[in-house]
């Protein structure tokens, strides 16, 4: 009996293997076009890897190229499995997906810097895309939304449990081979990473993704309701954490009613994130026919209406004061999403859900259109604060900033927090009346009178650089070693030192008249023998990529009668 199990659970785990590498080789086959660009990504960072080379501009076009391209080959697809009639030949959905790859990179081109607002407009078209690609396979009297919702939501989940213990076990032999037999620097460890995240993880992704055919749904979805742990995970570990976060938002709301207090500017990401996590598991719930799931369908879309109601409502006020940024902008836009797709899930005649996903891909396209974008109305909304108030201080004439250091104190405030924004968003060079190169940091002082952050009369300025390497100090051929910090000192400040040299008393002052001007004088009893301005050389410091080299750390200033030495220290 023992031998007879044995045998079995053998033949299983063989069965196991050469069905998951059937399904590999089948998806393989399926979306080659997408596995292609994942894979053609995991050998340019492998190039990366071996190479050391920093990421330059057209690497980070590559990946965007090969990232989208892979999302739109897998829409691609699914819309040709979905409409075959519409293509045909074969071969049209290679060409459309070439031509978007090619169309994609040549566009690309035209960008010479790659900024956070560009990261975002890349990654919102890729969740519109993947949006469209779970909403395609429904038209029309297609698969079940949920279904598919579903399949992707499970496909996604093994793939990734699937990744982490292959990449964990490889690590280990790995560290094995490195602490035993053969010593192994970083860069297999990145090696493997890139290939079982960047490649293994798509492929196992996509060898889970069913071809959808209506005629087979209702089989399906008996054979995902007849597996315990997802009903699990979702009946009684999603829906009541779900459940438990909008009581304690209700409760919030009452204390507001209560002590007639407004929502503060934390309602806003938490209901995000609820409406997040709960339109999620409420697609999901759809295929799992329990009490408790059908319970939830019916409690969520009216208890979220009132929540995204006082969020929008939240947001208003803060609009008011500050205007609209881009987290404010998409904050919003998900409070609308969320209010739509409520009131219409309560709608009883709408019998698909598929609705909420295309609703996602329109509401993150329109947020990537012109002149309706994020970036766009948060710039002219922050630019239109920002000129309103040096209008009224009258720090703005003729479309040139005049300075105003007597500004009043809640003007200083909210042009800092503005300049500070467009600094972040790279938008100060747009403004005409900013000087071409203008740093905040270091240059608001002079342009506007007052400093970027608020500070008493004892502020200390800093600058931070990376130092090329600490070489040891030879002082042979002099007398004296001073040490002193002139970032500690307040201008008009004087340190004086007395030294005595063969009988002779000599005087050596360190006077900092102003921020850019540091004087070092050395004296005898009788006159002046040397003096020199330290603040002359310090722009000079620098050289192109912010690192300070042997070469600017010495600075030697000889006279008939002294010597003096200057060692800049770190």
């Amino acid at each position: 009996m023992y031998l007879k199990c044995k045998g079995n659970t053998m033949s299983k785990i063989v069965v196991f293997f050469k069905s998951r590498a059937k399904s590999l080789i089948d998806a393989f086959r399926r979306f080659s076009a997408s596995i292609v660009f994942f894979l053609l990504s995991t050998i340019l960072a492998s190039y990366l890897i071996q190479t050391e080379n920093t990421t330059e501009i057209m690497h980070t076009r590559l990946f965007i190229v090969f990232y989208l391209s892979s999302l739109f080959a897998f829409f691609i697809q699914l819309f040709y499995e979905r409409f075959t009639s519409f293509f045909k030949k074969k071969i049209i959905p290679y060409v459309c997906i070439a031509l978007f790859a090619l169309a994609l990179f040549f566009l690309l081109l035209g960008i010479t810097k790659f900024t956070s607002p560009i990261f975002l407009r890349v990654s919102l078209f890729g969740f519109a895309l993947l949006c469209l690609t779970l909403w395609i396979p429904s038209l029309r009297g297609g698969s079940n939304f949920n279904y598919i919702a579903f399949v992707f939501f499970k496909a996604f989940f093994i793939a990734i449990i699937y990744t982490l213990v292959v990449w964990a076990g490889s690590a280990l032999i790995l560290l094995a081979i490195d602490l035993l037999l053969v010593e192994i620097d970083y860069k297999p460890y990145l090696h493997l990473m890139n290939i079982v995240w960047n490649f293994l993880a798509p492929l196992i992704f996509f060898s889970y993704i069913s071809i959808f055919n209506k005629d087979q749904d209702s089989t399906e979805i008996k054979t995902i309701q007849s597996s315990r742990f997802f009903e699990v995970l979702i009946s009684f570990i999603f829906i009541p954490l779900i459940l438990i976060y909008i009581a304690v938002l209700y409760s919030y709301l009452l204390k507001i009613l209560f002590l007639f207090s407004w929502p503060s500017g934390h309602l806003g990401p938490l209901v995000l994130g609820l409406s997040i996590a709960s339109i999620l598991v409420y697609i999901l719930s759809k295929v799992i026919d329990t009490k408790i799931t059908r319970l939830f369908q019916k409690i969520l879309p009216p208890a979220l209406i009132p929540l995204v109601l006082v969020q929008i409502f939240s947001i208003s006020i803060r609009l008011k004061a500050y205007g609209l940024t881009v987290n404010r902008y998409y904050i919003l836009l998900f409070a609308l999403f969320t209010l739509i797709s409520a009131t219409l899930l309560l709608v009883k005649k709408l019998k698909h859900d598929n609705f909420i996903a295309f609703l996602a891909a329109c509401f993150a396209i329109i947020s990537l259109i012109p002149p309706i974008d994020a970036h766009g109305v948060s710039k002219r909304s922050q630019i239109k604060r920002l000129e309103t108030y040096l209008i009224h201080e009258e720090m703005l004439e003729n479309n040139q900033i005049k300075a105003n250091k007597n500004a009043n104190e809640e003007a200083k405030k909210e042009i800092r927090e503005i300049i500070r924004y467009l600094d972040d968003q790279k938008y100060l060079e747009e403004l005409a009346y900013i000087p071409y190169g203008f740093k905040p940091h270091t240059d608001m002082e002079e342009l506007f009178g007052f400093r970027l952050y608020a500070s008493s009369d004892n502020h200390i300025s800093t600058t931070f650089v990376n130092v090329a390497s600490k070489p040891p100090v030879r002082l042979e051929s002099y007398d004296y070693l001073i040490d002193f910090s002139s970032s500690s000192r307040k201008d008009n400040s004087l340190d004086r030192y007395t030294v005595q040299k063969k009988d002779k008393s000599y005087q050596i002052e360190i006077y900092r008249e102003s921020k850019k001007n540091h004087y070092v004088r050395i004296r005898d009893e009788d006159q002046l023998l040397l003096s020199a301005n330290l603040g002359d050389i310090f722009d000079d410091l620098l050289d192109s990529d912010n690192t300070l080299r042997d070469e600017y750390l010495r600075l030697e200033i000889k006279e008939e009668t002294c010597s003096l030495l200057v060692l800049f220290s770190y």
